[in-house]
């Protein structure tokens, strides 16, 4: 079957590109790869903590545990898929792959029973997920912040460059390209902020979540402050009052709150894009740059024409590439597809238009 074929989302093909730097996090191979890690650490915590009810583990049992917890292979990946069409249940596979594990070395094949003690898959399962959440989070945060500074250097560049502003439909008093990008630039740090501060959550309090496994080999021991130890030993953020399921809240306030990141993006690029941005020169030098990439492309024949084919009584106009003018690039695109976020149309007017052409586009220096 192709890749093609497989797809079930237009994730899958057209944009795969574009979310590849948080793919990796939501494959099933690295879901598997979790819940098999983490699986693994609770076997290595409850034998280190409680020997007495668990028996145990000299250093040497415990390295070899860990260099398993940090061992997954492809070829791990694939037994697991095996085992789940015998078991029909994805957890259970994993369960039987550390078996496997574990039956290779004479010395662990005692603590094979301990493995996923106390425990319901949705123990496993949501703290897998968070784990899988909280690093793609991480991983769009850093985008985002790049972006952020992107804007900060943009707002503070512009801050004294003027544009006349609209209201009603109307000419208003004017503006500064530095403070219009500056409300974006506010709205998106606030958002920021509430993002930065959801941490996603699993569950640990077994088949309704009250730790009854648990308390049954102890009733005296404080099973809660216990499974903070362990969440604390594999950083990751604890609920400890839940159901058989942990509800997910957090994953619904994450998800909310990189909508409205979208929300800020999408209307910044609708008012870049839907909106004329207006400013005044007396001189020729606040387009040296446009001038100095058609030299650099030796293609003033090419502009001369596109230009003069696009004259309006005082006025012509051509188009930059959108993407490269946010990282300080002057681009310019013959046609509007070249730019993928669309392009930004710059349309010159004086009364002098042919000279303001042959000036960009001349041959000589």
């Amino acid at each position: 079957m192709s890749k093609l074929d497989s797809s079930i989302s237009p994730l899958d093909s057209r944009y795969a590109v574009k979310i590849k730097p948080i793919a990796k996090f939501f494959s099933e191979s690295y879901l598997n790869k979790t819940r098999y890690e983490i699986e693994l650490m609770w076997l290595i915590y409850i034998t280190k903590k409680l020997p007495s009810h668990f028996g145990k583990l000299s250093q040497a049992n415990e390295k070899k545990l860990l260099k398993l917890v940090n061992d997954f292979t492809k070829l791990d990946a694939k037994r697991a898929k095996t085992i789940e069409k015998k078991t029909n249940h994805d957890v259970k596979a994993i369960e039987y792959l550390i078996r496997e594990k574990l039956n290779k070395h004479p010395s662990l094949k005692n603590f094979k029973k301990y493995i996923h003690f106390g425990l319901t898959s949705e123990d496993i399962n949501s703290t897998s997920y968070a784990q899988i959440i909280n690093n793609a989070k991480d991983e769009y945060l850093e985008k985002i912040l790049e972006l952020k500074k992107i804007l900060k250097s943009k707002s503070s560049a512009w801050k004294a460059s003027p544009f006349l502003s609209r209201t009603h439909g109307q000419a208003a008093s004017p503006s500064t390209f530095g403070k219009e990008i500056n409300v974006f630039l506010s709205r998106l740090d606030n958002e920021i902020k509430t993002l930065k501060s959801v941490q996603v959550k699993g569950k640990w309090g077994g088949a309704t979540g009250n730790f009854h496994t648990l308390v049954l080999i102890d009733e005296k021991k404080n099973w809660i402050n216990f499974i903070k130890g362990f969440f604390k030993f594999i950083k990751t953020p604890l609920n400890t009052l839940t159901t058989q399921i942990e509800p997910h809240d957090c994953i619904a306030e994450l998800s909310h709150s990189i909508v409205r990141i979208n929300n800020v993006l999408i209307d910044m690029n609708g008012r870049i894009s839907g909106n004329s941005f207006i400013a005044n020169s007396n001189n020729y030098e606040s387009l040296t740059k446009i001038y100095e990439t058609i030299r650099g492309k030796n293609s003033q024949n090419t502009y001369r024409r596109h230009l003069r084919a696009n004259i309006d009584k005082n006025s012509t106009w051509f188009y930059l590439n959108k993407q490269a003018a946010f990282v300080d690039v002057i681009a310019i695109c013959n046609e509007a597809d070249e730019s993928p976020l669309g392009p930004i149309k710059i349309v010159l007017h004086s009364k002098n238009i042919e000279d303001v052409i042959e000036w960009l586009v001349s041959d000589t220096e």
